[in-house]
Parts: structure tokens; sequence; C-alpha cells
């Protein structure tokens, strides 16, 4: 059975300063290191990655 973990991130620490817009660099370095956005709730971010 595969296992999961998951990281809560706020929607301000993925955008760039002064604006509304998504970091896209952000969202790569997340991406590399295995986390895939799996919720949008209420102004936070939900990503989960396998634990091998």
């Amino acid at each position: 059975m595969k296992k999961y973990e998951y990281k809560k991130v706020d929607f301000q620490r993925l955008t760039e300063p002064h604006h509304l817009e998504l970091d896209v660099n952000k969202l790569n370095e997340l991406g590399a290191e295995g986390w895939e956005l799996v919720l949008i709730d209420s102004g936070e971010y939900v990503f989960k990655r396998e634990i091998f």
C-alpha cells in the first residue's frame, strides 16, 4: 500500500511579491521535490508526495 505525506502552503508564499500571480519557479521547486498539488482550499494549497 502506498503511503503519502502532505504539506499545506499558504497562497501568499506561492505568489510573486506585490502580485497575485503564482510564482512558477516556486511551484517547479516543489514539483522537483516530488510534491503534487492535490487541493486548493481557503487560500491554502495542499500538496502530497509518496513516502518510499
